[in-house]
C-alpha cells in the first residue's frame, strides 16, 4: 500500500518522542522474550531484531540526530523524491503528483529541522550543505522522467 506517498516524515518534537517511545516499548518486549527453547535460527532472528532495535534506541537516546545532524532533514527531502522515482509501483502520473505534494511540504520540514537542530555537528552541517547544493540538477532530471503522463497544466 502506498497511502503515505504524498507525505513526509513528521519531525515535530511530539512525533519524535512518540517514535522513540514506540521503539523503547518494543525493545523491552523483545528483551523479555524467553528464547531458550526456540530453534537456533529463530533465536538468531530474535537477536538480530533486538540489535536493530537497540541501534535505533541508541540513536534516539544518545546520538539524537534530529538535534545534531542536518542531514536528517536534507536526506528526508532527497529520499522522499527518489523513493518515488526508483520504484515503478504506480503510473508516472500518480508518482509525479505524490512527488509534487512532498515537494510542497519541504519548506515546512526544513523549518522544523532548523527548530530541532539544537547542537548541530559541524561536519554533518557541511555535508548537508553540500548535499542540498547538488540536489537541484538531480531532482530536475529525475522529475522529468515522470513527465510523460502529465498534461501541459
Amino acid at each position: 500500500m502506498h497511502t503515505w506517498d504524498d507525505r513526509l516524515t513528521d519531525y515535530s518534537p511530539a512525533q519524535i518522542a512518540t517514535r522513540a517511545q514506540r521503539v523503547r516499548s518494543l525493545l523491552e518486549k523483545v528483551r523479555a522474550m524467553k528464547t531458550d527453547n526456540w530453534p537456533k535460527d529463530e533465536r538468531m532472528d530474535q537477536i538480530l531484531f533486538r540489535v536493530q532495535l537497540e541501534d535505533v534506541d541508541f540513536g534516539n537516546r544518545v546520538l539524537k540526530f534530529e538535534q545534531t545532524n542536518p542531514q536528517v532533514y536534507t536526506g528526508e527531502c532527497t529520499t522522499a523524491i527518489f523513493s518515488l522515482l526508483k520504484k515503478e509501483y504506480d503510473t508516472p502520473r500518480k508518482r509525479a503528483l505524490a512527488a509534487t505534494a512532498r515537494l510542497k511540504q519541504m519548506p515546512a520540514l526544513l523549518k522544523q529541522g532548523l527548530s530541532n537542530l539544537q547542537n548541530p555537528v559541524k561536519l554533518y552541517a557541511q555535508l548537508a550543505i553540500q548535499s542540498a547544493r547538488s540536489i537541484d540538477p538531480l531532482l530536475n532530471n529525475s522529475m522529468m522522467a515522470l513527465d510523460v503522463d502529465l498534461g501541459p497544466n
